[in-house]
């Protein structure tokens, strides 16, 4: 499944890497794009054993899991697998302001009148536990009190089921406002005495308020059994964006040294996605920053499209992050294009960024980006259309696969000037220069309008020869990079990684490998691709970020 995902990934790029063959003068070239990673082959047989000793196990491992157990794969890919000695929460983000809404811890956070509430576990719908009244008369509620923004408008749902032989009215409601949508006496709903649950939702303006309270109760006339469940209120504001994010946080962290003052959010680069069929983008990365006491959120926005799209898709979820977080910033980590993306937000809305940290970022372009500067390359005609075109198309399988289908695929988007991804142009990098320097020449400034830049890449194109991804990074490399005489991680030049604080930017690392893949396998000179991440939530902390 995860050579699905990579010829996903390389769809278009590969296409893009053998088209210099039409061009006079570069088959020399393109001789060395396919016998140099022969020769790299060979030089890795010295080093075959230490790599089969330390990295096939655990690759067997993951495919035999995947083949016999799909569920406990799942599990294992998430780090979840007993065998690691930390309990990772995965999952989708909430932005219910209402605690313990489906009563599934009790009826903790509620307060109450009557004192005739208890907890069912039979007649629940969804989850587990269900709140339950019996009352033979006389006005009986639950309440909690909830925090408004003033002239916001909100979205309140809830399930509502009482007996058939009830008599009366059994309600929710919201003190002193008008809900539009309820079923009842134009301000609430009623459930219908007919031992059916029935699921409502209304909307509402807080007008001046800025605190209410949410009410579920019998009026003194309701006699009989009464249960609710699933009790929601959300600012539908917030419900714009707010999908497709994903939290990580350790319940029982090794310690602390990662824990920072802001969550940190990930950021996919091109052709990304959060999880694929049980394997992360991020492969085991969050957990290795969880376990140090880091909160960890992960994003999806569009595979493919230009920064600016998803940059504004990303910064929909951080609002919803900080919400939810109760935090004014957040700490960005974006590999690849997601470092653009970051360094959109940054520039957009600097009061939300505490800092951007790049890891193999585009900051300057990708090296197969080249192919635009070649005269029989046009970006309107008809065959570069067609591999843009199919590059998204595959973006929107992927999209289908991982739960994003919503989000816009526009290959065309990245050969505009906003986009940030043609080598040699600027235009990105003049209007959100943070921690942008001097290409090759002078590295940018650590802190800039308040946030600070961090950046790390890698110069090996070539580094496991089991990985079939380090094939397409050295291809890319030995295309587009070599014959110009520099460096890079097979898509990224060395000195295009360059942001802020360069922390390293020659570690032993494709550009697969940044995000620990394909399966963790990396060469045997390489550094630990979690390890790298845990790191920087350390450095973050200590920074006071």
């Amino acid at each position: 499944m995860k050579k699905r995902a990579g010829i996903i990934l390389s769809s278009a790029v590969v296409a893009m890497a053998l088209a210099p063959a039409a061009h006079a003068g570069w088959f020399q070239d393109i001789v060395t794009a396919v016998t140099k990673p022969i020769e790299d082959a060979v030089e890795f047989v010295t080093n075959i054993v230490e790599d089969v000793n330390e990295d096939l196990p655990s690759v067997i491992e993951d495919v035999t899991a995947v083949v016999t157990n799909p569920v406990e794969s799942v599990n294992y890919a998430l780090g979840l697998s007993s065998s690691i000695p930390v309990e990772i929460n995965y999952e989708p983000i909430s932005v219910n302001l209402i605690q313990n809404g489906s009563f599934e811890d009790g009826t903790s956070h509620w307060g109450g009148f009557g004192q005739k509430w208890s907890v069912n576990n039979t007649e629940n719908q969804q989850g587990s536990s269900a709140a339950k009244f019996t009352t033979a008369g006389g006005k009986v509620y639950l309440k909690q009190a909830v925090a408004l923004d003033a002239h916001a408008d909100y979205e309140i749902s809830a399930c509502l089921k009482s007996e058939s032989e009830s008599v009366g009215p059994f309600l929710v409601s919201v003190l002193g406002i008008n809900i539009e949508g309820g079923n009842g006496w134009g301000s609430m709903f009623l459930s219908t005495n007919d031992d059916t649950w029935r699921c409502f939702s209304g909307t509402f303006n807080s007008g001046t308020k800025t605190s209410t309270e949410v009410r579920v109760w019998g009026n003194s006339t309701f006699v009989g059994t009464g249960y609710v469940d699933n009790v929601v209120l959300r600012k539908t504001a917030a419900l714009n964006g707010c999908d497709n994010i994903t939290q990580i946080q350790a319940s029982n962290p090794k310690n602390t040294e990662g824990k920072t003052t802001y969550p940190l959010v990930m950021v996919h680069g091109l052709s990304g996605f959060d999880n694929l069929m049980g394997v992360d983008y991020w492969y085991q990365i969050p957990k290795a920053m969880a376990e140090v006491g880091a909160t960890v959120y992960v994003t999806q926005q569009s595979s493919v499209n230009s920064s600016v799209v998803r940059g504004d898709q990303l910064l929909s979820k951080i609002r919803c992050i900080i919400a939810m977080e109760d935090v004014e910033k957040v700490n960005l980590i974006g590999h690849s294009q997601g470092a653009l993306d970051s360094r959109y937000v940054a520039g957009e809305a600097p009061e939300l960024v505490a800092s951007v940290t790049s890891v193999q970022g585009v900051n300057f372009g990708a090296n197969f980006t080249r192919i635009y500067d070649m005269p029989f390359v046009d970006p309107d005609n008809a065959i570069t259309q067609f591999f843009l075109s199919l590059g998204a198309a595959g973006a929107r399988s992927l999209a289908l696969w991982t739960g994003a289908a919503h989000y816009e695929q526009d290959g065309d988007a990245l050969d505009s000037p906003e986009s940030g991804t043609v080598m040699g142009d600027s235009t990105f990098n003049d209007k959100y220069p943070g921690g942008i320097g001097e290409y090759c020449k002078k590295d940018g400034d650590k802190v800039h309008n308040g946030i600070h830049y961090y950046s790390w890449g890698g110069t090996a194109s070539f580094t496991n020869i089991f990985d079939p991804f380090t094939l397409l990074t050295s291809t890319l490399h030995n295309t587009w990079s070599l014959p110009y005489g520099e460096q890079s991680d097979g898509l990224v030049p060395r000195c295009s990684t360059h942001l802020g604080e360069v922390i390293k930017d020659n570690y032993y690392l494709d550009h697969i490998d940044g995000i620990n893949h394909m399966l963790g396998l990396k060469g045997w000179r390489s550094p630990n691709p979690p390890s790298l991440y845990r790191m920087q939530a350390e450095r973050l902390k200590d920074a006071g970020l």
